[in-house]
């Protein structure tokens, strides 16, 4: 089982690397998109561009630590059960 969660996990990192590299490039050009349209506004729109940084900032974050908590391997193994209610 050992052998088995090392290959995993290599298989995951190598998958996170590649995620985590698309979303540094996303976040990259998002943010000079951003800056480049703050060079020459004042005022309001100025003060829209700075909440659009932060929200790119945010969902950097949030998609940041979503990728590193699911393409992790555990030591030892689990089982997740859920349950799903319908209504009639």
């Amino acid at each position: 089982m050992a052998q088995k969660r090392q290959e995993r996990g290599q298989e995951l990192g190598a998958e996170l690397r590649d995620d985590l590299r698309a979303l540094m490039r996303w976040h990259n050009a998002a943010i000079a998109s951003v800056d480049g349209r703050m060079l020459n506004v004042h005022g309001a729109h100025y003060a829209r561009l700075l909440q659009e940084k932060g929200e790119i900032k945010a969902l950097f974050d949030q998609r940041k630590t979503w990728l590193e908590e699911t393409l992790k391997s555990v030591k030892e193994p689990y089982l997740r059960l859920a349950l799903v209610f319908t209504g009639n």
